[in-house]
């Protein structure tokens, strides 16, 4: 059954880091989506007209580093399902690959990924789904193993496993994108796609040919060191969800762990690159 919805819209000065860990803090208050805007983020979360005076509590808004201001609506009951679908257009990948929901009719393309998003990222609508998958579409997975964390909605690791990897391990924090990636796994009869949810690297699954993460700047330099200690010989390591300004610090700890950077994709201002360990 719809539900009545309110919704803050949040204008945020810098943007980063502090819209990351704004969302963080509103997550732990209830609000179940986000969408990132030019200007900051609007939160929803299920009818609760006294939610500003919670979000009013939180440490980051009394911040004289960042400027958070916001504004509150209620959004009458509606029909998601049909809203989201008559928005959500299919996106296609370097002439190559060609990602789109349940609903949209099949096209003739190397690579066809059908996602349902729901409430999780990774549509390829982002420029670093997008730049991800152009990364892999570059290289050769087959036969590898594949760690795919900050998993989503399974994009990335189902493309590695219609490429052809052995296996494809997801990891989010979220327990609906485990069930999401799982779900769109099925969608593309991907078998060798499984999921867990945990916060951390799992360092009890063994070790990985590839290790894939489109998480954002502070998590990825926070767990570089565990993506390379579960790294197999030789094996590669493509990171996105930073601005061309994070290149520095990205590329300067990936050196100092012993991986070399062997390719760099930008769109607008999102970067993806892909790292290679030493021999």
């Amino acid at each position: 059954m719809s539900v009545p919805y309110t919704a803050l819209n949040f204008r945020i000065e810098p943007l980063q880091p502090y819209t990351e860990i704004l969302i963080a803090e509103l997550a732990v208050l209830g609000f179940e989506s986000f969408e990132e805007t030019n200007k900051g983020v609007v939160a929803y979360i299920q009818n609760d007209a006294n939610i500003s005076s919670a979000v009013q509590k939180l440490d980051l808004l009394h911040k004289s580093e960042v400027q958070i201001s916001f504004t509150q609506e209620t959004i009458a009951p509606q029909n998601w399902n049909a809203t989201w679908e008559k928005d959500f257009a299919a996106v296609v990948v370097d002439n190559r690959c060609r990602v789109r929901a349940t609903f949209h009719e099949a096209a003739d393309y190397p690579l066809e990924i059908i996602i349902d998003p729901k409430m999780s990222f990774g549509t390829g609508h982002h420029e670093t789904t997008y730049l991800m998958l152009s990364h892999l579409l570059e290289n050769d997975v087959r036969e590898r193993t594949v760690l795919d964390m900050g998993c989503g909605t399974g994009v990335l690791g189902i493309a590695a496993s219609l490429l052809g990897a052995a296996s494809v391990l997801g990891v989010d924090i979220e327990p609906w994108c485990i069930e999401n990636t799982l779900e769109n796994a099925r969608h593309n009869h991907c078998d060798n796609i499984n999921a867990l949810q945990r916060d951390t690297v799992p360092s009890d699954q063994g070790t990985f040919d590839w290790v894939i993460a489109n998480i954002n700047r502070n998590v990825l330099l926070e767990q570089m060191q565990a993506y390379q200690q579960v790294l197999r010989e030789n094996g590669r390591i493509l990171l996105s969800g930073f601005y061309q300004k994070d290149v520095a610090s990205i590329s300067k700890q990936m050196t100092t762990l012993g991986l070399n950077n062997v390719a760099t994709k930008q769109k607008n201002d999102w970067v993806a690159m892909l790292f290679r360990a030493e021999s």
